[in-house]
């Protein structure tokens, strides 16, 4: 499993992720807000159906400039965008959408599955382990100046 390299390209993806169901979740209430127009006939329900879609129009604009930057490490893909190209084996769908299965497993598991080149990411950080094992009969020498190095005068 791979890990996202930048905290910044993390707080991008879970970002995207909830940009795009927010978008994803308003097609159920543009399609009710229309139902609710045909049936009411009203001015009120209008104005509703209305103001239903111009939040939807907002929500998937923001979805789009905020999705649109998300890319694949490996594969340079982008995560939460279509193209023509074949998908992965691994590929999984939800409600029929491949990035639907990216954000949700993005926003509950913290890690997600390029659909692809099928590898597998994580939003968390690896665990840093610098410390190496000694080496019997050695040394430690330090890079920084001034520091672990012998001092060494230049004879004239």
């Amino acid at each position: 499993m791979h890990h996202i390299r930048r905290s910044y390209a993390a707080r991008a993806l879970v970002w995207s992720s909830i940009a795009f169901i927010l978008a994803f979740g308003s097609l159920p209430a543009i399609i009710a807000a229309v139902v609710h127009m045909i049936a009411s006939r009203s001015e009120e329900s209008m104005r509703l159906a209305g103001a239903v879609a111009g939040i939807s129009l907002l929500l998937w604009i923001i979805a789009w400039i905020s999705t649109r930057h998300s890319r694949c490490q490996l594969c340079q893909a982008p995560v939460f965008g279509s193209l023509k190209c074949s998908l992965s084996p691994k590929a999984e769908k939800t409600f029929g959408s491949y990035r639907l299965r990216v954000c949700f497993s993005i926003l509950f598991h913290r890690s997600f599955r390029c659909p692809y080149c099928g590898q597998s990411f994580t939003l968390s950080k690896p665990a840093k382990d610098h410390s190496l094992p000694a080496v019997p009969g050695r040394r430690s020498i330090s890079t920084k100046r001034g520091q672990g190095l012998p001092d060494r005068k230049r004879k004239l």
